[in-house]
């Protein structure tokens, strides 16, 4: 079981890759930049803007090779991590401007998933880019923001860790943290598994057509489970995995890897997105403290898609 310092420090990530090189690191990769300043980053954001004006479109920073690579090292060097949020979640519930949280505050603990700033940087701040790089989809009638957080300063924090989010260090966590949460705690280790991601998906997505809350909805579980005649057991994982999924965010694209899936790519040549961690705060603050220009944990920047560029 991981620790509250190992996931504090983020976990050594290991390689399915043998014979890799160990002393190669993505981050010697003269692609790779880490701005030290809120401003530096915003200038690296309109340098990528205006090149992707000048280029008509979007262009890989990583090579999917670079990506695997990165996320086999399961260390994160970069000063800043980014959160994309649609921009009514920056607000409290009962409307309180800024009184919101970086994820959904449950019992006192909020969970949230960011990548790196070094991963976006080639996105610039149009939405629809960085939304489905993030392994989410992207929905047109809404506004977004990208909340650029310190991560040493937010790590700073008493009973705040991060780590990325493999089977392995998502498994653990679960088993650490969640353990009283999930209906079958004993099968977490069968929950998080390459093939239990590709059933969930499967099922979800059926699901969905269903009921507008589709397999959130009990009766859908239940009708559709009948029609599959699924084995109990695997209803059992898929319940597991559908509470993981609203206690860590983890959703029906989490692939499990360190890397998002790439809602982009129609091709199947890129199926990786960008490196993502997953962060839990027992502690959490408001985005309004965050944002604090005495400290300044993080900075909220508004995404604006380019007009003229379709991506």
């Amino acid at each position: 079981v991981l620790s509250g310092l190992a996931l504090k420090k983020l976990p050594q990530g290991k390689s399915s890759t043998s014979g890799t090189d160990k002393n190669k690191s993505t981050y010697n990769n003269p692609k790779f930049v880490n701005p030290q300043s809120f401003d530096e980053a915003k200038d690296l954001l309109a340098k990528s803007r205006q090149a992707i004006i000048e280029r008509g479109g979007l262009k890989d920073k990583y090579t999917q090779a670079e990506l695997l690579e990165l996320a086999a090292e399961g260390e994160i060097k970069d000063k800043y991590i980014v959160r994309i949020l649609e921009e009514r979640h920056l607000d409290a519930e009962d409307g309180t401007a800024l009184g919101g949280y970086l994820g959904q505050n449950k019992n006192g603990r909020v969970t949230y998933w960011s990548t790196t700033f070094d991963q976006v940087e080639a996105n610039d701040t149009d939405p629809r880019a960085l939304v489905r790089s993030a392994g989410k989809n992207y929905n047109p009638l809404a506004n977004y923001v990208m909340v650029l957080i310190d991560r040493e300063k937010a790590l700073a924090r008493e009973g705040s860790y991060a780590m990325v989010p493999t089977y392995e260090n998502l498994s653990a966590f679960a088993k650490q943290e969640l353990k009283n949460d999930l209906p079958y705690p004993e099968l977490i280790d069968e929950t998080l598994t390459k093939e239990t991601s590709e059933r969930f998906l499967r099922d979800y997505q059926a699901m969905a057509p269903m009921s507008k809350d589709g397999a959130w909805d009990l009766d859908v579980q239940k009708d559709y489970f009948s029609a599959t005649q699924e084995p109990r057991h695997e209803i059992e994982i898929f319940r597991n995995r559908l509470k993981l999924y609203e206690e860590t965010g983890a959703n029906e694209h989490y692939l499990g890897n360190g890397l998002t899936k790439n809602l982009n790519d129609s091709t199947g040549f890129a199926p990786h997105g960008v490196l993502e961690t997953f962060s839990y705060d027992k502690n959490p603050i408001t985005i309004k403290e965050m944002t604090n220009h005495s400290s300044e944990i993080a900075r909220v920047i508004k995404l604006e898609p380019i007009t003229g560029v379709d991506l």
